[in-house]
Formats: C-alpha cells, sequence, structure tokens
C-alpha cells in the first residue's frame, strides 16, 4: 500500500469514541465515597480513556513511548546550540535506554521504541527502528524541508508503526521526538498556520540567548518568505517548513485514533503533530490527552486550538515525549482509585448529589 492511499485509509477509519462508555465511567465515579467529580481532570482522563477503548474498565497496562527522531537542515544556520550529530547520539542512547525518557519509562515500566525516521547519517544501533524516509530535511531558510510525497510517506511511516503496536498489545502511546533544531521547524509552523509574527513565536528551544532567540525568528521569517507555505492546505506547510519528525508524529496521532489508543501530548512538537493530524481529521481531537504545556510561546497557541487544557505546567523543555510520560503515574493512582474506593452504600455515607 502506497503511503497516500495508507494516510486517506486511515482517516476514512477515524471516528469519534462512543459517549456511552463516558457516561457509564463518570456515573462509576459518581458512585464512589467521594465528592462528586472529587478528582477533576483526573476522572474526565480516565473517563475519556473508557470511552476511547469501549470499556467501562479502562486499561493503560501496556503504554509505549515512540520517539521519531530526524534531523533539520536549518540547524546549519545556527539556531541550536548544538550540531545535528547530536540528534543522532540521543537516539542511540534511547535505543540503549540512556536518556532521560527512558529513566522515566523504566520507572513506569513503560516500553520506549527508537525510530529513525530521517537522521542525517545511519545511527548503526539495532535498537532503533530503521523507518527512514530521507536523510534530514532541507535547510528551510533557502528552500523546502522535503516534498509533499515525502511529508506523506513519513505520516505513513508513524501510522504503520501503530500498527504494529496495536498487535503487540499497545493501550496508550505517547508520541515524542528528537531532532536538532526541530522548534524552529515547528515555530515556522505555527507561524504559517496561524498568521503569527516569528518574533511573537521563536522561542529559547533547549538553552538559547535572547539573541539566539531573535536570530531563530529572523531564519523563520526569511523561511516563510521563501518557501510561501499554504496555510489553508495543512501539507504544504508541513512539507515546506516543518519537518520528518513532525510528520511521522502526526502520523502516530492518526494511527492511534484509527486503532482507538489514546495518545497523550508533550510539549510544542507534539501538540504541533496532534494539530496537524486534528485538521486532517476532525475526531482525531477526541483521542488526545493533553499532558504537558511546555515553554516555547507556540505550545500554548496549539493547545487553545486544540481546546485542551494540559495539567501539568512544570516549565520543562526537555523533548522526548517526557512531559507527557510524567502524567502516566498520575494517571495509573487515578485508576487505582477508581478500581478500589468503595461505593457510598459499603462506606455508609450517603451519596453526594449533583447541585446542577
Amino acid at each position: 500500500m502506497d503511503s497516500l492511499t495508507r494516510m486517506e485509509e486511515t482517516i476514512r477509519q477515524i471516528h469519534p469514541p462512543q459517549d456511552v462508555f463516558r457516561r457509564r465511567c463518570q456515573a462509576h465515579w459518581d458512585s464512589l465515597c467521594k465528592p462528586i467529580h472529587g478528582l477533576g481532570a483526573l476522572e474526565d482522563m480516565v473517563s475519556q480513556i473508557g470511552a476511547i477503548q469501549q470499556t467501562e474498565q479502562p486499561d493503560i497496562s501496556r503504554a509505549v513511548v515512540v520517539i521519531m527522531g530526524a534531523d533539520n537542515g536549518v540547524v546549519a544556520e545556527g539556531v541550536s546550540q548544538c550540531g545535528s550529530e547530536v540528534t543522532a547520539q540521543v537516539l542511540r542512547n534511547m535505543a540503549e535506554g540512556d536518556s532521560t525518557v527512558c529513566q522515566m519509562a523504566r520507572f513506569r515500566r513503560t516500553e520506549v521504541v527508537a525510530v529513525d525516521i530521517g537522521l542525517n547519517e545511519p545511527v548503526n544501533s539495532p535498537g532503533v527502528l530503521n523507518r527512514v524516509v530521507r536523510r534530514g530535511s532541507g535547510d528551510i531558510r533557502t528552500g523546502p524541508a522535503m516534498s509533499r510525497q515525502e511529508a506523506i510517506q513519513a505520516i505513513g511511516e508513524g501510522i504503520r508503526i501503530v500498527h504494529e503496536l496495536k498487535a503487540q498489545g499497545c493501550q496508550i502511546l505517547i508520541p515524542g521526538e528528537m531532532g536538532i533544531g526541530n522548534t524552529t521547524t515547528s515555530a515556522a509552523c505555527v507561524c504559517a498556520y496561524f498568521d503569527k509574527e516569528p518574533e511573537k513565536i521563536a522561542g529559547p528551544g533547549a538553552g538559547l540567548t535572547k539573541e539566539g532567540v531573535r536570530h531563530k525568528a529572523e531564519v523563520i521569517r526569511d523561511a516563510l518568505r521563501v518557501n510561501r507555505p499554504d496555510r489553508g492546505d495543512v501539507l504544504d506547510v508541513l512539507s515546506k517548513v516543518g519537518g520528518l519528525d513532525i510528520a511521522g508524529m502526526t502520523g502516530l496521532f492518526l494511527g492511534s485514533a484509527a486503532e482507538g489508543i489514546p495518545a497523550i501530548i508533550d510539549g510544542l512538537i507534539a501538540a504541533l503533530s496532534a494539530y496537524i493530524a486534528v485538521r486532517l481529521a476532525g475526531p482525531v481531537r477526541d483521542y488526545l490527552i493533553p499532558g504537558h504545556l511546555g515553554t516555547e510561546p507556540g505550545d500554548r497557541i496549539l493547545m487553545e486550538a486544540l481546546g485542551l487544557a494540559p495539567p501539568l505546567r512544570l516549565g520543562m523543555h526537555l523533548g522526548e515525549g517526557s512531559g507527557a510520560a510524567l502524567l502516566l503515574p498520575l494517571l495509573d493512582e487515578a485508576l487505582y482509585v477508581y478500581r478500589n474506593l468503595p461505593h457510598f452504600g459499603k462506606c455508609g455515607i450517603e451519596a453526594y448529589k449533583p447541585l446542577c
């Protein structure tokens, strides 16, 4: 199956979750010996997962973090503290379990899958899944990041990975990324989609100075002038000023919705990929769980556009799906309460009644 057909068929398969299961989960919450909606957003997320999984007994025991690794040609413009060689080294570390998100995943017994979807050079590690579309993206300051067909191919690879994970029993997904320079490409996409000035959207990434951020904004402005992305064409923007990691993660969000798997959003790059997926298939929105609000200015714009409110706001700017991974233990605890807290009748307490 070619990539365009895979993407189109996946989009056709995406439908809103059955709300009856959400209502049943919430009714179960309301029957437990606690104030109604006492756990707030955690109750809502558990009920949402129940709706997605079509069950009154949601289960996220098998969680998987998928890291899309790709190099971005715009790094040549000096928009990052380090060079592109770091992308491959960190992805190699991930495959060996030696990155930050890997430590978080080990704490919670979560699988991490490292994917090469577009590194400049082969990573040569048996633990890295090879799904290369092309070797690095173009420098968006001087031309497009990739062709439209390459963007679609990267989306297709993300979809295919989710299909494989579903067959292996994945119950909840965290799309993550590793790609030096990808806050620049992401900011460029946000500027294009929302008609924003680069100076308002360019952020420090992994640690730029104020002068570095000003230069980053100039690079984004040049990229928009040279490529002239069409904001009404979601794939035109992605292919011209985005990146292979963003495209691959877009496929992960599309695939998770098609397979009935909830997906947690982590920071700017993940939020952008989720936004693109929703632009391609509106019902994807119902499969998204907000995790962490990052420090990049574009993250807030994307979350507001998606109508989501991330519960974790910790000032993190690490990437790798790390902010989303932090939500998993909270969901585990909420599910433990959901399964084990006695009902009002057993506690000898009169049930709370809704006030409205």
